[in-house]
């Protein structure tokens, strides 16, 4: 009896060992995929990061390296000024996505969102052809890291500027534990399928058009990491014709 027991005994007693076993190496596991991806996706912004810097360093070397630049193209301090002013702002998106990355500590202080809605709406008042509509600002007060919510709402009205056919309308107000803000352009608008990746890193619809405007696809990525360092959320719409994008950032808690 023993004979016949003994190695059902041991089958059942192994059985019973790679079960509990594969079930406490389960969540290593997933950490072990997380941080693979993780690691992929950090490859790939640093593939992608050195790939945009790339290209304004090598104009810039190519302008100050050609001979006679002065009285050989009038347009030379121009296009030179441009290229820096978009190396300037690729590095300083980098170091936001970095400083995000790194999940920092916010310096959290309340802060009057429709000030810097009115602030950042008024930079583009000058632009020829533009019009920007903030008949829809309303008083919203959030709690929040000044410098990143600044950043994202810039980088909001920015986008809106870069692809409107001639109108923005920017609009804030408090809706249930959430102020949102909404900035609309009359540009050619998002196609559906791409309304989430639009807030990847370096994702753009028009490569020629993005370049052309300065863009690198890194301003709406910043807005989402924000968004989410701050518990609130980033997405984009449709507004027949044009984008909308929305940005919900919750209120702060009446703690009285």
């Amino acid at each position: 009896s023993l004979s016949l027991m003994l190695p059902a005994v041991l089958a059942l007693l192994a059985l019973l060992a790679w079960w509990y076993v594969g079930r406490a190496l389960r969540p290593v596991d997933d950490l072990l995929g997380q941080l693979d991806q993780s690691l992929a996706r950090q490859r790939r912004f640093v593939a992608d990061a050195a790939h945009e810097l790339r290209s304004p360093v090598t104009a810039i070397r190519a302008q100050v390296e050609s001979p006679h630049p002065g009285s050989a193209d009038p347009t030379y301090a121009s296009r030179l000024r441009d290229e820096a002013a978009r190396l300037s702002t690729l590095v300083d998106d980098l170091l936001a996505l970095a400083r995000l990355d790194a999940q920092p500590v916010l310096h959290m202080r309340p802060l009057d969102l429709d000030d810097v809605v009115f602030a950042e709406a008024a930079r583009l008042q000058s632009v020829p052809g533009l019009r920007v509509d903030v008949s829809g600002v309303q008083a919203a007060r959030v709690e929040g890291d000044v410098s990143l919510l600044t950043r994202a709402v810039r980088n909001l009205v920015d986008n809106a500027a870069r692809h409107a056919a001639g109108l923005i309308s920017v609009q804030l107000e408090r809706a249930g534990d959430f102020a949102t803000l909404v900035v609309s352009d009359d540009g050619p608008g998002i196609p559906e399928d791409q309304r989430v990746s639009v807030f990847e890193r370096f994702t753009r619809l028009d490569e020629a058009r993005a370049r052309d405007t300065g863009g690198v696809g890194l301003g709406l990525a910043i807005v989402a990491d924000v968004a989410a360092a701050h518990g609130g959320t980033a997405e984009a719409q449709d507004n027949r014709p044009g984008a909308r994008m929305v940005l919900r950032l919750p209120l702060p808690v009446d703690r009285g």
